[in-house]
């Protein structure tokens, strides 16, 4: 992924003040086992271990060559769209037609991305209708990057997870896994505190880019969303208790790794795909719910104010990661269709051939360049005829 940092190629955009904030940012410990979860159902029909589910790997470069260098969240949109998210429409229309995982998975009707109001007027397109928000809610909830909409069976559109971008010049991997290396109490840790070091300043940027999302959620009564920079992903869960968000950080580039079981089911496009699906599969929150949102305070911010005050030589840190970022344990599965290629006598040369990464496109964390390779064979070795291994496409493989 390539991206525009020059002030002459960037935009900017003023962000709303009086966002809701929840007074615990906690960390998910057990996203892995709910995704994982959701991979063993979706095991439980033969779609995705049977056939190929994704273009070609020149179809695929195409799509890489047509990527223009990012310069605005407009841009890290159009990227994650041709990237991920289309993808992720094909997979949910493909286990739509598979009837055992239509009733496993809950699945009523289509899936799709739809794009926030001010972000399509930017663009000079049409701007499409999205369901009120509950009439006392104080959220943003209209504001949002993008809402995840479910159409069930009877035409009815229902939001049920929200999406942020955040360019990766404004929230970098190392201020994420640095900021959100334990728990935070915005209200005790954040909010009218002072600190210009870099892991205070981590810190404070991270809570802002999750209250951002925070307040969208509780506007539209939404208990699922995640961030996006396009090299890494913070997926949210508001759970029973909304004071309280839980977040897992995923980097895909390094979270797939070379001759992992699990690394298939570790890319940007399985990640969402099984994220999503726990946001589909999940009851409405309860009126209480609602009614305990209500008592959340307000914290006035703007994250380009954070940004800001950031040096211009923290926000391109280079040194190794303040925090070490460590991804969550997966298990494996009894089921993969990594060991089905393998069990059905696939050869090496049918998977793919391995190409060198590039240097230059990876992001300034430490073992990049290990990682990066790790993630380019993975991406190459998964794009072969073994069903779902296309699902190795990821936005470190369009970067």
């Amino acid at each position: 992924m390539r991206v525009a940092t020059s002030p002459f190629y960037t935009t900017t955009e003023a962000t709303p003040t009086g966002y809701i904030f929840p007074r615990r940012i906690v960390p998910w410990d057990g996203f892995a086992a709910k995704q994982e979860e959701i991979w063993n159902d979706l095991s439980t029909g033969n779609f995705f271990h049977s056939r190929p589910q994704f273009p070609s790997e020149h179809q695929i470069d195409y799509v890489k060559s047509c990527i223009e260098p990012i310069r605005s969240e407009f841009g890290l949109q159009s990227f994650e769209r041709a990237a991920v998210e289309s993808i992720v429409e094909i997979l949910f229309k493909r286990a739509w037609e598979d009837s055992q995982l239509q009733s496993n998975l809950n699945l009523q009707g289509a899936v799709s991305f739809r794009s926030r109001t001010n972000l399509k007027e930017k663009a000079g397109l049409e701007a499409p209708k999205t369901p009120k928000a509950r009439p006392k809610s104080r959220g943003k909830g209209n504001r949002a990057d993008e809402f995840l909409v479910f159409k069930t069976s009877d035409g009815t559109k229902t939001p049920v997870a929200a999406i942020e971008y955040k360019l990766p010049y404004k929230l970098s991997i190392d201020q994420l896994v640095t900021g959100l290396s334990s728990e935070i109490w915005p209200e005790r840790d954040i909010i009218n505190t002072d600190g210009d070091d870099f892991v205070s300043a981590s810190r404070r940027l991270a809570a802002a880019v999750i209250t951002q999302l925070f307040s969208y959620m509780i506007g539209k009564g939404l208990q699922y969303g995640y961030v996006c920079t396009g090299q890494a992903y913070v997926f949210l869960h508001i759970p029973d208790d909304p004071s309280v968000v839980l977040f897992a950080v995923c980097v895909p580039i390094v979270d797939v790794m070379e001759n992992d079981d699990t690394r298939l089911h570790r890319t940007a496009v399985a990640q969402v795909f099984a994220f999503l699906l726990q946001a589909i599969r999940a009851e409405p929150p309860p009126e209480a719910w609602h009614d305990e949102a209500e008592k959340l305070g307000l914290w006035e911010v703007e994250y380009d104010d954070i940004l800001a005050k950031i040096p211009l030589a923290d926000r391109k840190h280079n040194d190794p990661l303040t925090a070490t970022y460590r991804p969550q344990r997966w298990e494996g599965f009894k089921r993969s269709p990594l060991r089905t290629s393998s069990l059905s006598g696939c050869r090496q040369s049918d998977l793919g051939t391995e190409l060198p990464a590039d240097e230059d496109s990876l992001p300034p964390f430490s073992n990049a360049s290990h990682a990066g390779r790790n993630a380019a064979a993975a991406e190459k070795s998964g794009t072969g005829k073994t069903g779902a291994g296309h699902f190795a496409l990821n936005s470190a493989s369009l970067a």
